[in-house]
């Protein structure tokens, strides 16, 4: 958790505020995993976020069909598929250049589809759900 608090979470907060003040509305959506202080608001992570005022998206633990990111990082996923790297450094720019490459309507397909997928895990036998947008 203390690296997570020290040397992530700040990115997070930085990323969440220039968000926050250029569109009036910033959520950031985390899985309950406890390094990222949303099992006990003693947490330092947890502090952190309150003092920053960010407003989180709550949801189950180990829920990956439910969490739209899960669906960007397979984006991520598709486009180093087939890159070549020499070392990790260049894999890490490689990966870092295809998170920047996702467009906003990448993004929204994923939210969109969010309403469709609880409809199925509420009627579902708790399979992964699986499409061409996760």
């Amino acid at each position: 958790m203390k690296k997570y608090t020290e040397k992530i979470l700040p990115k997070y907060i930085q990323a969440v505020k220039a968000h926050k003040a250029r569109y009036g509305r910033a959520i950031l959506l985390e899985d309950n995993d406890p390094s990222h202080g949303t099992r006990s608001a003693d947490s330092l992570a947890y502090q952190a976020k309150k003092e920053a005022g960010i407003e989180l998206l709550k949801h189950p633990p180990e829920s990956p069909d439910l969490n739209a990111t899960e669906g960007l990082w397979n984006i991520v996923k598709q486009r180093l598929r087939d890159v070549e790297y020499r070392n990790e450094e260049d894999l890490m720019d490689q990966a870092n250049n295809a998170w920047r490459s996702i467009t906003q309507a990448e993004i929204r397909a994923r939210f969109d589809d969010l309403s469709r997928r609880c409809k199925i895990l509420a009627k579902g036998d708790g399979r992964r759900i699986r499409n061409r947008l996760w």
